[in-house]
């Protein structure tokens, strides 16, 4: 039987043995990588004494020497470096093998008296797989990274590269491209999982002509710090089927659209700016799960701010989307997004959601649109909450087409044409808790509306408060308070089966409440 002091033996040789491996092989590496002169030197020497004896002038010798051997790039130090590691680790794997191998031969020959005949694993050996292992996760771990390096883009050749698209063609997976300040006139297609930096985007700008001006084709790539600009019938920025990107701090102008998502999915657009594009600011085709986050938007010329077709699940947090053509903010066939803490001022409408389901409509800042503040058409199931929605040309929130099942609660509705209009069998609504005042029109009002809960709101100051009207029935109406309105506190014409109690209805210049028939 092989004697544990012998196989203790033996794996101390193997440490010693690799280590050794590792050590030297590095000290080789190490020398190589630096590289040496000395004939170089030695060779000028030479030129510099050979005067001729007497004191003479001395003699003139020209020495052409060939170039010395380029440096390894930090890359290919590491890579050198990581092949001798994984080299080392498999001989010591590969000796490990050997050695449980023999023991096994031995155990067969002369079993050790275990009590069951299962075959026993010295305790050193177990040891040393354990070792083994946690070394080849450590190398493991350390690829993902080794090979990252920096490479840095200069038009005026201070740099590894003089184009973009040189850099990121040179790059690999992890790489950091830093693009130093200047106006790069290419169409970049980023097609790795690159960090790519620009100077920032008052100094570094990305001209892409009649092309889309970056175009970003692979998964988690960082792009930030660039002004990106191309014509009317390309995008700033362009995310094909992408994931986990974040694309922040740049300047997208004078494109179709800014800023593109298509089939694009969990990625991270924040902080940038998206000005005078003909089309749309920020837009997604199909592209769910995404954070738009801080962008500042505006004088989009024939379009909307942001645009979401068919996409879900989105987040839409503390953007600013003001003087958009036509919409701040604008949502169709897209469902389960939140649209929260924005600000949209001076569009054509504020908010839009067109057949969107299930969206959140939190916390926004919705001032000076030219029709509707928030709109809703043939959409269902939708929360809007908190908001502030004033000085709107027509409504601050309205809901039409058929859009039931909603919820309007605590929102600041003021100084608007009709602070909540709802309308057009929009349905099983819940208005609650909402502050309707001092809008020209009417505070509430339903039109062809039925099942809908008003409830606990304030409609005071307006010229009627709450009205129902041509066939909005089966309504409730209660703990509302609707003060000092120019003409009706309450109003119910050619409607039925409705519910008025508990209101409070004082000082209306016509009537606290009044119920009409045609």
């Amino acid at each position: 039987m092989v004697r544990i002091r012998e196989f203790r033996a033996f794996w101390l040789m193997v440490g010693i043995f690799a280590a050794i491996f590792v050590i030297i092989a590095a000290i080789g590496l190490n020398a190589s990588a630096e590289g040496s002169n000395n004939d170089e030197i030695f060779h000028y020497e030479l030129a510099e004494r050979s005067d001729i004896e007497g004191g003479t002038a001395p003699q003139i010798i020209e020495i052409t020497l060939p170039p010395p051997p380029p440096a390894s790039s930090p890359r290919e130090t590491r890579s050198n470096m990581l092949s001798l590691i994984l080299t080392s680790s498999f001989m010591v794997g590969g000796i490990l093998g050997v050695m449980s191998f023999l023991f096994y031969r031995k155990w067969q020959k002369n079993p050790i008296n275990s009590g069951n005949g299962v075959f026993p694993i010295p305790s050193f050996l177990i040891i040393a797989v354990l070792l083994f292992i946690a070394m080849t996760m450590v190398i493991l771990f350390w690829t993902s990274s080794v090979n990252a390096t920096t490479i840095v883009v200069d038009q005026g050749g201070g740099g590894d590269y003089i184009s973009i698209q040189d850099g990121i063609d040179n790059a690999t997976n992890g790489d950091t491209i830093e693009v130093w300040a200047g106006t790069y006139y290419e169409n970049v297609v980023v097609n790795k999982s690159l960090i790519v930096n620009g100077s920032g985007p008052g100094v570094t700008t990305i001209e892409g002509g009649t092309n889309h001006a970056v175009t970003i084709t692979a998964d988690s790539v960082n792009f930030s710090g660039f002004n990106v600009t191309s014509d009317t019938n390309h995008y700033g920025i362009y995310l094909n089927a992408v994931d986990n990107c974040t694309i922040t701090n740049n300047i997208a102008s004078n494109n179709i659209s800014g800023i593109y998502l298509s089939s694009s999915n969990n990625n991270n657009i924040m902080t940038n700016t998206a000005n005078w594009n003909f089309y749309v600011g920020i837009k997604l085709w199909y592209s769910n799960n995404n954070n738009i986050i801080g962008q500042s938007i505006s004088n989009t010329d024939h379009g909307s701010g942001i645009s979401l077709y068919y996409s879900d699940n989105n987040n839409l947090t503390g953007n600013t989307t003001n003087s958009n053509n036509n919409y701040g903010i604008y949502l169709i066939s897209s469902d389960g997004n939140t649209v929260e803490n924005n600000t949209a001022s001076e569009n054509g409408n504020g908010i839009d959601l067109g057949i969107s389901d299930s969206n959140k409509i939190i916390g926004n800042t919705v001032s000076s649109n030219n029709l509707d503040g928030i709109s809703l058409r043939a959409s269902l199931l939708n929360n809007i909450e908190d908001n502030t929605v004033d000085l709107s040309g027509r409504d601050g929130i309205r809901l039409y087409s058929s859009s039931t099942n909603n919820a309007i609660k605590g929102n600041d509705t003021s100084h608007n044409k009709d602070g909540i209009h709802v309308l057009q069998d929009s349905s099983n609504t819940t208005i609650e808790a909402n502050t309707a005042v001092s809008n020209s029109n009417h505070g509430i009002t339903l039109n062809f509306s039925n099942n809908c809960d008003i409830i606990g709101n304030n409609a005071s100051d307006n010229h009627d408060g709450i009205t129902l009207e041509v066939s909005s029935n089966n309504n409730t109406v209660t703990l509302n308070t609707t003060n000092s309105n120019l003409i009706y506190g309450i109003f119910v014409g050619d409607s039925t089966n409705n519910s008025v109690t508990d209101n409070t209805a004082s000082s209306n210049e016509n009537s606290g409440i009044r119920l009409s028939s045609a």
